[in-house]
């Protein structure tokens, strides 16, 4: 049978009992990652101790993608082999066995693995080292093991000092001080690690992973320090809302507005005529969680210092909020354009307040705002 779909509905049809075993057991190593992985499924609650012993022994033996499944099944059968199985493949010769073999002792979990991890973040091949880190930051942290995520922080490959830098900000309460250094690491991947962890750096770091060259690296602390904004001071995220990259100014809205401060609410107002319509999007709902309900106050009291773009901008805002009364006192705006935003901000509104205003408006000396509130009326 070829077709990998078809295979899949086969497994799926079979019963679920004993007598499905064998068949389960065969296709847990079908080249077909989805098959094998939904036979490994269906085989877990079946299975008992010959099963458990079968699934081991197949533990480094197929593709590599099944790995993680493998050990979690593992796992989950409460099998106190494959722990050292996994151990045993990480002496092997050949560097894919022992990538497996760190994969599957990252999914295992167990505590008995912790001293050949450690030994493992001297494998030649980076891919291991990287995996052995991440699977230390599975288990509890101990000062053996701490040390050893610290020394990876210096180690050759980037990934490598990435996952490092993952797991000592989850685990080491003295973190702040052994990642310091990352934020001058020649590896944006790094830096970008370090960044996604802002809120555990002190200050003076989180600022230094803000103002990185990299937009990524700005990006990913933003986006870290919105869920803590008081790591900086208010003033750092503000100047970030006119960084030169839309993406990291559109991350710059959520963290100003998770901050709040005195300057946040004028700062995200005026992000709404930023040039990128995903910022200006961005700044709504950033303005609309710091504000709740006084959203509309906000927006009508910064109408009267606005310039016309951002005029123009905030009637059409508060046209899509059914703010007739604040919209009508733009009627005779001098702008041309905000007249224009009034009349489409007052389109399909019944009231005779605005059927009022976008007649008067019908007669305005400007063209396109005659011909704004004449499609206007239409729509009414």
């Amino acid at each position: 049978m070829s077709d990998p779909t078809a295979r899949l509905r086969t497994v799926l049809a079979l019963p679920r009992e004993p007598s499905a075993v064998p068949a389960l057991l065969a296709a847990v190593q079908d080249v077909s990652l989805d098959v094998a992985r939904a036979a490994l499924r269906r085989l877990v609650p079946l299975a008992g101790p010959a099963e458990t012993a079968a699934l081991r022994a197949l533990l480094l033996e197929l593709d590599i993608g099944l790995v993680p499944d493998l050990a979690a099944a593992l796992r989950e059968l409460g099998d106190e082999e494959a722990p050292r199985t996994a151990a045993v493949g990480l002496g092997a010769r050949s560097p894919a066995r022992r990538q497996k073999a760190a994969l599957a002792l990252r999914e295992l979990r167990a505590p008995s693995s912790r001293p050949v991890l450690v030994r493992a973040l001297g494998d030649p091949t980076a891919p291991v080292r990287r995996l052995a880190v991440e699977a230390l930051g599975r288990l509890r942290a101990e000062p053996e093991s701490l040390v050893a995520c610290r020394r990876a922080l210096a180690d050759r490959d980037h990934s490598v000092r990435a996952a490092a830098v993952r797991v000592l900000a989850a685990a080491d309460p003295a973190a702040h001080e052994s990642l310091r250094p990352l934020a001058a690491d020649p590896a944006g991947s790094v830096r970008v690690a370090l960044a996604s962890v802002a809120c555990v750096l002190d200050p003076e770091t989180a600022e230094r992973v803000l103002d990185d060259a990299d937009a990524d690296v700005r990006v990913a602390a933003l986006a870290a320090l919105a869920g803590c904004p008081d790591a900086v001071r208010e003033r750092a995220l503000l100047e970030r809302l006119r960084d030169e990259s839309p993406h990291v100014r559109r991350a710059a809205c959520d963290a100003v507005a998770a901050a709040g401060g005195e300057e946040a609410e004028a700062a995200l107002v005026s992000a709404l005529v930023d040039p990128r319509l995903e910022v200006r999007g961005r700044a709504v709902v950033a303005l609309e969680n710091l504000c709740g309900e006084r959203l509309d106050r906000v927006l009508e009291s910064a109408l009267p210092t606005a310039d016309d773009v951002l005029r123009r901008t905030l009637v059409g805002l508060l046209g899509r909020r059914a703010r007739t009364s604040a919209i009508l006192r733009h009627v005779g705006d001098p702008s041309p354009d905000v007249r224009i935003a009034v009349a489409h901000a007052l389109a399909g509104d019944p009231s005779s307040a605005a059927r009022g205003a976008l007649r008067f408006l019908h007669g305005d000396d400007d063209a396109a705002v005659r011909n704004a509130a004449a499609v206007a009326l239409e729509r009414g």
